[in-house]
């Protein structure tokens, strides 16, 4: 232990440990290196056990350019501790500095030293160790040791009979009756020993160990009745779960045909049998009555007791099964496969099946067949096996016959179970399934293999007409993958085997008839499909399978394919359009048209604008596209004639550019061709906010003069917001992350919300009444709007908007500053 003392340039240290091969020696060190010290001036102090304290002192000379001192000190026996201070003496008188002593060192405690042999715990006897059921108490009594104020507590070590340590409590001392005392709960079948040692809190000190004490035995766990089976009329076998014999010396069983023995009482009654040999799970209890219900229990026992009585089972001897449980792999089936019947023995005295009669009968046949199927047992566990199955093979059974089947089963009992339910299986011949492409509703035509034209027809035709169609599936997918145009002008994969049609045909199999729209018909177990090409998309050059499936009346169904192979004939597409810009209303009407090209459409446009009068291409439909900011697709309309007769009325063109793709599908073949026109340059400065709105998705153009209907094509409330615009936009997708055990990283999970948000500000002048009225009827609106910028940005939103107006000079603040919160909406167009 150490004190340190500074002063200017000097500090002393010191330090109190025995002094090794000497009797009661301690020694003092300290170190000083001031120069003009004189001596050193040791002050010693010791303790004994009544609380008194004895002091000496001793001086050191000074040595120059001696760094370390040293002062021995020999306490007597009886001491219990020694303290020690050290001061350095000045060159003055009275060993003085300038007058005055230097404190000492360290300080008013001094440093301590404390003699242990005086505080080691004095031998504690072997502890007292009893147990009450799986409560264990721990006695350690001191009277027979004198008393000694260093055992303050007792330390316990308490362990099990495979030496695992199980508790180490340090409990006090009751000085009352000298004693001190541990209890704690025991585990089943177990056993435990205990040592025990005295404890000097004080100081920290031990004693020796005490002798184990003997072992304590726990009573065994409780055991449970696992399941109980008669073995012949007057025995049965009881079994108990495997690995319960732990701690276990031997077994009880208790067993009465009373019930009312067992209730309130813990003792045996009735009869009790032990059971010694524990190598199995199974005991026998024979010489039982017939024709009663018994009622057993059972408990493990050791040298300490028996554990508390199980749960109480019953079991009734000598009386017939229930009725099996039974059941068929299937209720229809296909003549020439084999039909399992399976059934569950339901023994009421807890015996297994040893025996079964299955009774057969065929709706062709008067007379039934009786089959036993004796019992089998397991071959592990040579237990007998409660469940049993019998295939039935219908190769011989006529079309449209009925199964019936029961089943009786027997126990140890020669008598057998009353039957169980009549069950039935339907025997059906193999459905049939051809499917054919044809040019016509025609089956007496001849099928295509290969495709040059819409429309075409899908002709499935089902047998036998002795079961009835209830629905047809038909399905088309891709032979092998490919890329194409979908009918937005996107380009996207099909893969190999990928569906691109599929259509369910459910309907009332009493029905003859039935119509479908004007598409499909189903007559007599014939489907005849109708596919045009809004119907499935087919790729020129590529080969399709055509599947498809029946399903019966009888509950049985079957497939069919064929392919077809896509021949069209090539014709490239490049439709147009001719966009006109209200900047009144800031809506675009778009006028589309597919022209027949001499070569390429490159060059065939005026310096006016306006296309050549080319002439159109037959039979094709078109589609308008707005192309939006982030690159997405919206449709205006579709399903346009090729005949410059319609115009497209777009109410919400980007703001920089309108934007538009324009797509071109052949009717007869449903090829498909595209075009991104021009964009047309609007320049809308700021922000344009619409709500209420109606407009026409189309307009008449007169073909004498080319000229659009004079008619307004939009109409709702509008609010332009010109002046100083500034933007902020912000996204905050659906996602969450998930920290998993043995990843260094979460994992990233993905919704499909976007969180599109933006922030809108700009201004309008304190005299713009109309504005600032259009503004406070936006803040009332409830509903969605439509907000454009002058940066293409345009989508459906919900919207707020704030504004400040000073009411001061008017020449102080000419302008309202204004604020829009917008959150993106899913909307139309």
């Amino acid at each position: 232990m150490a004190w340190v003392c500074y002063k200017p340039n000097w500090y002393i240290s010191v330090e109190l440990n025995r002094v090794p091969d000497e009797e009661r020696t301690v020694m003092a060190t300290w170190g000083c290196s001031w120069g003009d010290t004189s001596s050193f001036e040791v002050f010693w102090r010791y303790g004994l056990a009544n609380g008194k304290f004895i002091d000496s002192t001793s001086s050191v000379s000074y040595i120059p350019d001696n760094y370390w001192y040293q002062n021995k000190f020999t306490y007597p026996e009886n001491a219990l501790w020694i303290q020690v201070w050290v001061r350095p003496k000045g060159p003055e008188e009275g060993g003085t500095w300038g007058g005055a002593l230097c404190p000492w060192s360290p300080g008013p405690d001094g440093v301590w030293f404390y003699v242990y042999e005086h505080a080691t715990p004095k031998d504690v006897p072997v502890p007292e160790v009893t147990a009450d059921k799986y409560r264990v108490t721990i006695v350690e009594n001191i009277d027979s040791i004198d008393y000694d104020s260093n055992t303050q507590a007792v330390h316990f070590y308490i362990v099990d009979e495979l030496g695992l340590v199980i508790y180490q409590p340090t409990i006090a001392i009751n000085r009352n009756n000298s004693t001190a005392r541990y209890q704690f709960d025991g585990q089943a079948g177990k056993k435990y020993k205990v040592a025990a040692r005295g404890v000097n809190q004080t100081y920290g000190q031990f004693g020796k160990w005490s002798a184990y004490s003997s072992f304590v035995e726990m009573p065994p766990d409780r055991v449970e009745i696992s399941s109980i089976k008669a073995i012949s009329p007057t025995s049965v076998n009881i079994s108990v779960p495997a690995n319960s014999s732990n701690g276990v010396k031997s077994r009880e069983v208790n067993y009465t045909s009373s019930p009312n023995d067992f209730k309130g009482n813990d003792e045996g009654v009735g009869s009790t049998k032990t059971f010694d040999n524990l190598t199995s799970n199974t005991m026998t209890i024979e010489g039982l009555e017939t024709g009663k219900t018994w009622y057993f229990r059972i408990r493990n026992v050791n040298d300490s007791g028996g554990s508390g009585w199980s749960s109480v089972k019953s079991v009734l001897l000598g009386i017939k099964p229930s009725p099996p449980t039974t059941w068929s792999n299937t209720v229809t089936a296909k003549v020439g496969e084999k039909v399992t019947f399976n059934w569950t023995h339901n023994s009421r005295d807890g015996s297994s099946m040893q025996s079964s009669n299955v009774w057969i009968k065929r709706s062709d046949s008067n007379t039934p067949n009786v089959i036993n199927v004796p019992g089998i047992k397991d071959q592990d566990t040579q237990e007998w096996i409660n469940s049993g199955k019998y295939l039935y093979d219908t190769s011989k059974v006529p079309d449209g016959t009925t199964i019936q089947w029961k089943v009786q089963t027997r126990g140890v009992l020669s008598t057998y179970s009353d039957y169980s339910v009549t069950r039935e299986v339907k025997i059906y011949a193999p459905p049939t399934l051809t499917v054919d492409i044809y040019k016509t509703n025609k089956p007496q035509d001849s099928p295509i293999a290969s495709l040059d034209s819409f429309p075409f027809y899908v002709i499935a035709q089902a047998g036998p007409l002795s079961q009835k169609v209830i629905s047809f599936h038909i399905s088309i997918a891709a032979e092998r993958a490919y890329q194409k145009v979908d009918y937005n002008g996107e380009t996207v994969w099909v893969n190999e085997g990928e569906t691109i049609y599929s259509h369910f045909f459910d309907f009332d199999a009493d029905q003859s008839l039935v119509e479908f729209d004007d598409y499909a018909v189903i007559n007599n177990n014939t489907l005849t499909l109708k596919l045009m090409p809004y119907d499935v998309d087919f790729e020129n050059g590529q080969t399709y399978t055509i599947k498809a499936t029946a399903a019966m009346n009888s509950g049985l169904s079957t497939e069919a394919y064929t392919s077809l192979k896509i021949r069209w004939q090539d014709q490239e597409l490049y439709p147009q359009a001719d966009v006109y810009i209200d900047e009144d209303d800031f809506t675009a009407t778009i006028v589309p048209f597919c022209p027949i090209f001499p070569d390429e459409p490159t060059g065939m446009i005026e310096a006016n604008g306006a296309m050549k009068e080319l002439p159109l291409v037959e039979g094709v439909l078109l589609s308008v596209y707005r192309i939006d900011y982030d690159g997405r697709m919206t449709k205006i309309l579709d399903d346009i004639p090729n005949d410059r007769s319609s115009a497209v009325i777009d109410p919400h063109p980007s703001l920089d550019y309108a934007r538009y793709r324009i797509v071109a599908m052949t009717e007869s073949t449903g090829a498909i061709g595209y075009t991104d026109i021009e964009p047309v340059a609007i320049g809308q400065p700021g922000i344009v906010i619409q709500w209420d709105e109606s407009w026409k998705q189309s307009i008449f153009i007169n073909p004498a003069d080319n000229q659009l209907e004079a008619v307004a094509g939009w109409s709702g409330s509008r609010l332009t917001l010109p002046f100083n615009v500034k933007t902020s936009e912000s996204n905050e997708p659906d996602r969450a992350t998930v920290e998993y055990i043995g990843q260094e990283h979460p994992t990233s999970y993905f919704g499909t919300q976007l969180g599109t948000k933006a922030s809108w500000s700009t201004v309008i002048e304190k005299t713009d009444s109309d504005r600032l009225s259009l503004i406070r009827r936006l803040n009332r609106y409830q509903g969605n709007v439509y907000v454009r910028n002058s940066r293409g940005v345009g989508y459906w939103a919900i919207v707020k908007l704030s504004y400040n107006i000073d009411y001061g000079d008017e020449g102080e603040d000419l302008l309202i500053p204004v604020s829009i919160d917008v959150t993106r909406v899913r909307g139309g167009i």
